[in-house]
Formats: structure tokens, C-alpha cells, sequence
């Protein structure tokens, strides 16, 4: 009996460090500059050229996200606005809630995937690849002047879905809207088809704008592009070059994904990958909803990160990033390996045949044992 009382004595202790990790936490205005976890602001500020990761947080007014920031956005609740102007990236998913609207304006790129926003979504003059897929919109969702490519599926759209001067042109489908116009006219079908010219002399097709549902060999993204993919299906690999932003929803590859550099890299809408995902030395990351039958490794990011939701037939590795890292709901048949990063993951509800270092830390789960009643 002794035995027991020490046990549960010890569970009861544990359990309460891991639930002081995940308590809501009151407070007024806020700064983002690295990880924050389910805590709660009036208003919350992202800064001039910091990084910015919340998991689970709630702010009951406005999320300002500033000049070349990242903000990478897991199951959040904002009650009034996310307003961003010039930030590098932008990522709101994982279910996330906005009781007023979304505003990503003359930036680099934006992932808005499985949102819920009472109002509209404005995605206007940004220079990198955008993906809006999966969202419930009150509003209207409107994309204009943006020139890095522009993926648009499988939304609800209570108001208007409007696309005008975006160059390239988007590519999507599998919307509900109450009016699909100009450039997005047709996008309640299935997703428009672009197929580029493949580079001479190569089995490799660069990419550098919008490609939707054609099968290639292998696809470059070449140094410095900006690519959208949508529904692509690749029979070899795909490579990121420095500097390069790729956005690639509903993906399927059979070899490995491989970026060295990359800006931005976002493959998220259940994409399937035959290989390997290995994203190095780059800006930010996001693999949400991606099966992978052999490991992932982000390694030495400069910015946010969000590993969610995938399902890994080997090795989950987090490894010397620099910035706030979300591990989240992943099912990894190896190990999830958190090592020598400078902030601690944001890690919860991952299974995974061992949890090391860091991620181990955070993903601690207290099992009591089946008491029987005496006879």
C-alpha cells in the first residue's frame, strides 16, 4: 500500500508541472518575439523583424503582426483582427478562430489553412506564394496584386470570392461562394490545370509561379522563386533552392522533398510524400497534415516552425532552430528527436516510439495504474 501512496504521491506531482505549462494565463497587451503557449492578451504585437510562434493562445482584441516579421499561428483564438503589413510570412491554422477579419497586405507569403473567420480574408499585394484552402469565411475572400502565386480550395465562403490583377494567375477550386469573380471565376469546379515547360535537356520542370494538377518527373524551385502547388503529383523529387518559397497543398511526391536555404516552406492539405522531408538552414517552416513514409528533419531555421497533424513512417528531428518550433499532434513510428534548439518546442499530443531531449520534456504524460477494490 506504501507503494502505491509514493506512486500516486509522485503522479499527482508530475501532473501538475505539465498542467502549469498549459494554464491560461490573464494579461493586457502583449509582445511576440519567440514562443507563447495558451496564454491570454488584450491585444498582441509581433515586432519589426522578430518571429513569432503561439500555440493554443487566446487575445481578445487585435494580433498586429509588423515590417518583415513571422508569425506562425497554431489553433488560436483572436477575437477581433489579424491585421499584417510588410511581414515576411504569415501562418493561421490548425483550426484557428477570428472574430473579425484577416489582413495580409504587401508581404511575403501567407498559408491560411482550416480557419474559421467571422469576417473577410484580404491577401493583397504580397510578393511570395500564397495558400488559402480550407476555410470558413463570413465575409468575402479577396486576393489582389500578388505576385508570388496564389492557391485557393476547398473554402466556405458566405460572401464573395473576388480575384483581380494577381500575377501570376491563381489556381484553385472546390469553393462554396456566393459570386466567384474576375480571376477566380470557375473555382467552384475542380482546380484549374497550368502546365509549364519542362527546362531543356532536363526531366525537371522549375517552377515559378502556379502549377495544379499535372505529374511531373522532379520539380525545381529555382533560387530566389516563388512556387504554388496544388493537387501536383511528382514521380521523383522536389528541390527548394536558396532564398525560395514553396507553398504546396494536397502534394504527392513520391521521393523526398529537400529544401537547403529556402525562405519559406509550406506543405500542409494532406500531401503525401514517399520519402523524406529534409528543410535546412532555411526561414520558416510548416508541414501540417502531411503523411510521410520516410522522416523529417527541420534543422538550423532562422524562423518559426510548425510540424502538426503529419504521420511519419520514420524519424521526427527538430534540431538547432533558432526561433519558436509547434510539434503538435504528430504519429511518428520512430522517434521525435528535440534537440540543441533555442527555444523549447511547443509540444503536446504526439505519439511517437520514444520522445527525446526537449520534445520529452513537454510531452510528458502521467498514466495511473487500474486500482482494484478490495475484497
Amino acid at each position: 500500500m506504501a507503494n502505491v501512496t509514493q506512486f500516486l504521491a509522485a503522479a499527482l506531482v508530475a501532473f501538475s508541472i505539465s498542467f502549469v505549462t498549459t494554464e491560461i494565463v490573464q494579461g493586457a497587451d502583449g509582445v511576440c518575439t519567440g514562443v507563447i503557449g495558451a496564454q491570454q492578451y488584450d491585444n498582441l504585437e509581433v515586432p519589426a523583424n522578430a518571429s513569432c510562434t503561439l500555440n493554443g493562445t487566446r487575445i481578445d482584441g487585435n494580433l498586429f503582426v509588423r515590417n518583415n516579421a513571422t508569425l506562425h499561428a497554431v489553433g488560436v483564438i483572436v477575437v477581433g483582427n489579424i491585421q499584417a503589413e510588410g511581414a515576411a510570412d504569415v501562418t493561421v491554422n490548425n483550426r484557428s478562430t477570428v472574430g473579425g477579419s484577416v489582413q495580409v497586405k504587401q508581404g511575403g507569403s501567407a498559408t491560411l489553412d482550416q480557419a474559421q473567420v467571422t469576417g473577410d480574408i484580404q491577401v493583397e499585394a504580397n510578393r511570395r506564394a500564397l495558400s488559402v484552402t480550407r476555410n470558413t469565411v463570413g465575409g468575402n475572400v479577396q486576393v489582389f496584386q500578388n505576385t508570388g502565386g496564389v492557391a485557393i480550395t476547398d473554402n466556405r465562403i458566405d460572401g464573395n470570392l473576388q480575384c483581380k490583377e494577381n500575377a501570376p494567375t491563381p489556381v484553385g477550386g472546390r469553393n462554396l461562394a456566393a459570386s466567384f469573380e474576375d480571376q477566380c471565376a470557375g473555382f467552384a469546379s475542380e482546380p484549374v490545370i497550368i502546365a509549364p515547360t519542362p527546362a531543356p535537356g532536363s526531366d525537371s520542370v522549375q517552377c515559378q509561379g502556379s502549377i495544379g494538377a499535372q505529374s511531373y518527373v522532379n520539380i525545381v524551385v529555382p533560387a530566389g522563386a516563388a512556387c504554388s502547388l496544388l493537387g501536383t503529383h511528382v514521380t521523383g523529387n522536389v528541390t527548394v533552392g536558396a532564398g525560395a518559397t514553396l507553398q504546396a497543398s494536397g502534394l504527392t511526391v513520391n521521393g523526398n522533398i529537400q529544401a537547403q536555404g529556402a525562405a519559406v516552406v509550406t506543405i500542409n492539405n494532406d500531401s503525401t510524400v514517399g520519402g523524406s522531408i529534409q528543410l535546412k538552414d532555411g526561414g520558416s517552416a510548416t508541414v501540417d497534415q502531411v503523411q510521410i513514409a520516410g522522416s523529417l528533419r527541420l534543422e538550423a531555421h532562422q524562423r518559426a516552425l510548425i510540424a502538426t497533424r503529419n504521420r511519419v513512417g520514420g524519424d521526427l528531428q527538430a534540431v538547432s532552430n533558432l526561433a519558436g518550433i509547434v510539434v503538435r499532434s504528430n504519429t511518428v513510428d520512430g522517434a521525435l528527436q528535440c534537440q540543441l534548439n533555442a527555444f523549447l518546442p511547443l509540444a503536446d499530443s504526439n505519439q511517437a516510439a520514444s520522445l527525446e531531449e526537449q520534445c520529452a520534456e513537454l510531452s510528458a504524460r502521467v498514466y495511473l495504474p487500474a486500482i482494484s477494490a478490495a475484497q
